[in-house]
């Protein structure tokens, strides 16, 4: 039983079966709307569905065989007197891939969504609002199924329709990363205009301001998000080895480091149609000096690191009925100088382009009553252009090294099928991906295919229920350790990717 207007699934609608003017059946639907009625006999029977504030809507079938029907209830507003009806949704619910946490109390009103999820099994949230998932930060972040640059500390619990936490991500989702959390945003929200914001104060000077404002009206909303800051550390670190000989080395660093950042959001969304864009920027400096001491000789330096990085991106998605479609597109300059003058060394990287980013993605789920099936196909491409150089004036643990530059692509193609039914007392899903990743760098090339299975149980009983996974899942590095250059760790430590 569904809305006519929202096409939502409409909880506790009353089912009626009636053979002439005699009721041979009945029954509520469940909160997803669904009913099932046994034991009807065949022949020609009226069907009755009713619920209060909505027209009521009579059928008339001749009953051969089980049969599946969809039932549209159209909203029909009655006149009564003001009710105050309090009651508290469960706050977290158990599905066959998936917990779904629902937001509630002073939460919802003041807080962001890391507080949604604390408390639920199987996650950590800190006093910062940083998350775990079953002791490990490898899950990947999803808005609305579709890529993000926030964290889930930059949204707003108001915003928030339930976020959904997926142990075992089922073919749909990419094979890469070991879990997923996937915010689903409310789609409807009241007329008028809406202020959140937050400040934050620490120690060494550190501040961050987060401001978000809505306006909606009707099918139409829009949102506008700005959140800045500054980080400050301040400390030191003593490194000290002693070898057999006597002979000793003693570092002692000073540091003085600064992160700050400014991230801005842009979103419009009109009925089942929503874009949003934004960017941020970093720019991270450690300022430090050194002293080291080997054996009897002494060296002092400064050490003295910077990381510049910007990114702008746009994403984009609609959905009709069953189909959905995504976009996603994102650049991100890169700059990184490295200065230690007691080795007289110094190495830069920087991207000869801005990192690229494209993603399309095209779904489809087909409802067959107790049997929903979802298939759809997926894009991602990746281009990385990195240079870098080195200067050493005196260090003789290396020879000359020369700078270099590189470029690389990366494509990654994917078709999945899923299959979500139920068994007895099981609810299973079970998907398969199929992947084909491609990989351009120079004089590298390669190409390889993957099937990706996945499987999810779920035994429902009175105290509660059991949950079972399995899935084959894949890790890929970040484009720059694929590609040949080196990388800086300290005057007397390189390493080179691939």
């Amino acid at each position: 039983v569904m809305d006519e207007e929202s096409s939502k699934p409409m909880g506790y609608a009353v089912v009626m079966v009636y053979r002439d003017t005699q009721r041979v059946g009945g029954t509520y639907t469940d909160t997803l709307g669904n009913f099932e009625i046994k034991g009807i006999e065949r022949g020609n029977y009226r069907i009755i569905a009713s619920f209060i504030g909505y027209e009521r809507k009579e059928i008339r079938i001749d009953l051969e065989r089980d049969t599946f029907l969809t039932i549209t209830l159209k909203p029909k507003p009655i006149p009564i007197k003001e009710q105050v009806v309090e009651a508290e949704a469960p706050k977290v619910v158990y599905k066959v891939d998936r917990k779904v946490v629902y937001p509630k109390g002073e939460v919802e009103k003041r807080g962001r969504a890391s507080d949604i999820l604390r408390g639920v099994a199987g996650v950590e949230v800190d006093a910062e609002g940083n998350v775990r998932l079953m002791g490990s930060c490898g899950y990947v972040l999803f808005v609305d199924g579709k890529p993000t640059n926030m964290s889930l500390k930059d949204i707003p619990a108001s915003f928030v329709e339930y976020i959904e936490v997926i142990t075992n991500p089922g073919a749909e989702w990419d094979a890469e990363g070991e879990a997923v959390i996937n915010v689903v945003t409310k789609k409807k929200r009241e007329l008028g205009y809406s202020i959140n914001s937050q400040v934050r104060g620490s120690n060494f000077l550190g501040y961050n301001l987060n401001i978000l404002y809505a306006i909606n009206y009707g099918n139409f909303t829009t949102y506008f998000r700005v959140d800045g800051g500054r980080e400050r550390f301040v400390g030191s670190r003593i490194d000290s080895v002693s070898f057999p000989d006597g002979y000793s080395f003693v570092s002692r660093l000073n540091m003085n480091a600064v992160l700050p950042s400014l991230n801005g959001t842009l979103g419009f969304r009109y009925g089942n149609l929503s874009l949003e864009m934004g960017g941020n920027f970093q720019n991270q400096i450690l300022d430090a000096s050194q002293n080291r001491y080997f054996g009897d000789s002494t060296t002092l330096g400064k050490l003295y690191w910077r990381n510049r990085s910007g990114n702008f991106y746009i994403t984009s998605d609609y959905a009709f009925r069953g189909l959905k479609l995504s976009f996603y597109y994102s650049r991100v300059p890169y700059e990184s100088y490295r200065l230690d003058s007691s080795s007289s060394w110094k190495i830069v990287y920087q991207t000869q382009r801005p990192q690229e980013k494209l993603f399309g993605q095209v779904d489809y789920a087909l409802d067959m009553g107790k049997t929903k099936v979802s298939l759809g196909t997926k894009g991602t491409l990746n281009l990385h252009a990195l240079s870098y150089s080195l200067e050493k004036f005196g260090n003789p643990n290396f020879p000359d090294i020369e700078g270099g530059s590189f470029n690389m692509r990366r494509f990654v193609g994917a078709f999945y099928v899923d299959l979500n039914s139920t068994f007895w007392k099981f609810e299973y899903k079970a998907g398969l991906r199929y992947e084909r990743t491609d990989v351009i760098a120079d004089t590298i090339r390669n190409s390889y295919q993957n099937l990706f299975p996945s499987l999810s149980l779920i035994y429902r009983f009175n105290l509660g229920n059991m949950q079972f996974g399995y899935r084959r899942g894949i890790w890929r590095p970040d484009e720059r350790d694929l590609l040949p250059i080196y990388n800086f760790i300290d005057a007397n430590s390189l390493s080179k990717g691939n």
